[in-house]
């Protein structure tokens, strides 16, 4: 799995339609500048899978980002192995973990407090 974080081919990605545009844009089109942003938070919310979760990280942590950034993985719930591998890999590469099971017992799905939370 590969993440493109460089913005050199926007226009790969497009905006959809909606009530303001009424054509599909590529988001090269945006006048807006990525170095005038203070800091960006990139969330990952995660609930096992943990071979894809720890390639998510990876491609993050790897990624060319031109902004500050910081990065919180949301723990939702996973078994104690996925938690305790997370728990090892966030010591060792220095990303933010949060465990919603420290935070709520409402059980996963916890998109909405994840949100907030961030």
């Amino acid at each position: 799995m590969t993440f493109k974080s460089s913005y050199e081919n926007l226009d790969e990605f497009y905006l959809q339609p909606n009530e303001i545009q009424e054509e599909y844009l590529p988001l090269s089109t945006l006048t807006f500048e990525f170095r005038k942003m203070k800091e960006i938070h990139i969330i990952t919310p995660v609930k096992n899978s943990i071979s894809l979760t720890l390639e998510t990280i990876e491609a993050i942590l790897s990624s060319d980002i031109k902004v500050p950034y910081r990065y919180t993985v949301y723990n939702d719930f996973s078994t104690e192995e996925s938690t305790k591998i997370l728990a090892e890999k966030a010591k060792k590469s220095g990303f933010n973990l949060i465990n919603l099971s420290e935070i709520t017992t409402n059980p996963s799905p916890n998109y909405l407090l994840i949100l907030q939370h961030a």
